[in-house]
């Protein structure tokens, strides 16, 4: 890996690491100032941010990542993408905060008001590692961390309550910050649809697996709290928890792999992509080395009366995310590749697996039974996702030969 990838891989991991903090600390203050409803009012809320932002993603900005030659022009009509498709969500959900009433409603509401701020602020992000310039998406975050901290700060220092429909309004007016770095430098762009149009044999199958992926975790967490009780769930949560760090790095990785992966031959993509693989799945194995012996009362301090439960499945936990490094260099160079129909195909065969392995290793064992049927899972997929890879560019390099004989 050369110094420069190597500068703009830091540079977006570092900048997936200010925006996911960021988050993270306006759900922090939401979790010490509101109710109890009010931060299940902000917990729903956000959690529905967090499935349209998967969805934006797949249909509209990982499509931009695999271009080789991005252009200004096609920049401006991502934006205008984003725009278009997040207003249509946007007046889906003022109409339901309105007709809901409520607490939760309210936060709905206001969450349909910023979402446009948000998505063009997410659009830049992706826009800065598309076109190698990672350090522009991480001005963009900083710029939305000190707006937040800002904010949230100057309700703190004059004790302004706030209520979860404002933590809410307040968390996405400050992406107006950022916002302004992104209009400075591609321009803003009314609300349109081509770009997404455009991408749509690729996008829908990026959303797919982005569904089926996600939809597959929260069946198999339901599956467990069926078969093994509420407290299970919660012991695998809060294990899955500590490791949230790896998941800022993955998606740091994943966006620079993809940008970067585009324009390279394949003997190289083939180095990347182990590169990836061997760096990520490094510090995955440091980290459960870290929590696994971690003092009990660090641990206590971090998760409290879970700390137990969740320590009990830690091993497992940590080797299931050590398999999931190493299926990261895969995943980010098929996307490079923009082989969304190899990765649609993979996640078929390796999704409907978490839905059962680990609820039928939890129906013996409980929560430990259930996370090592993820590591089962995890293993399975890693090997699913290189072999995938490794036929997808052995078969680009028989076509090319094949194409320079006839030649």
């Amino acid at each position: 890996m050369s110094s420069a990838l190597r500068k703009r891989v830091g540079s977006g991991v570092l900048s997936q690491a200010v925006a996911s903090g960021s988050n993270l600390l306006v759900s922090l203050f939401a979790a010490r100032e509101l109710s109890l409803s009010g931060f299940g009012s902000f917990a729903a809320a956000y959690s529905v941010y967090i499935a349209l932002v998967g969805l934006h993603r797949a249909l509209i900005l990982e499509p931009a990542l695999g271009r080789r030659v991005p252009s200004l022009d096609a920049d401006r009509r991502v934006i205008s993408s984003s725009v278009g498709a997040s207003a249509a969500a946007a007046s889906v959900l003022v109409i339901v905060g309105l007709l809901l009433g409520n607490e939760f409603g309210r936060a709905i509401f206001l969450l349909g008001l910023v979402l446009p701020v948000l998505a063009v602020l997410d659009a830049g992000r992706y826009l800065a590692f598309s076109n190698q310039q990672p350090s522009r998406a991480l001005a963009i975050d900083v710029a939305w961390a000190v707006a937040i901290v800002v904010g949230f700060g100057a309700s703190v220092q004059f004790s302004i309550s706030l209520s979860a429909p404002a933590v809410i309004g307040l968390w996405g007016a400050a992406s107006l910050a950022g916002v302004v770095l992104v209009a400075r430098w591609w321009g803003l762009a009314p609300p349109g649809l081509s770009w997404m149009l455009e991408c749509w044999s690729i996008g829908w199958r990026y959303s797919a697996q982005w569904a089926a992926t996600t939809g597959a975790a929260q069946v198999a967490l339901l599956g467990l709290g069926v078969f093994a009780g509420v407290g299970a769930v919660g012991a695998v949560r809060g294990g899955q928890l500590l490791f949230g760090p790896l998941n800022v790095l993955f998606a740091g990785f994943l966006a620079v792999v993809i940008a970067e992966g585009a324009r390279l031959s394949d003997s190289r993509l083939l180095r990347l992509a182990a590169a990836t693989s061997a760096l990520y799945s490094m510090v995955a194995a440091a980290l459960t080395g870290v929590l696994v012996f971690m003092p009990d009362q660090v641990g206590e301090s971090l998760l409290g009366a879970s700390w137990q439960s969740a320590n009990a499945v830690l091993v497992p936990i940590g080797l299931s995310a050590v398999m999931g490094a190493i299926a990261a260099g895969p995943i980010g160079s098929l996307r490079s590749l923009m082989a969304a129909d190899t990765t649609l195909r993979i996640t078929v065969i390796t999704a409907p697996l978490y839905l059962f392995v680990p609820v039928a290793m939890a129906v013996q064992a409980g929560s430990v039974g259930f996370a090592w049927g993820l590591f089962v899972c995890s293993s399975w997929s890693a090997l699913v996702w290189w072999v995938g890879f490794g036929l997808r560019v052995s078969g680009r390099v028989e076509s090319r030969v094949e194409l320079q004989a006839r030649g």
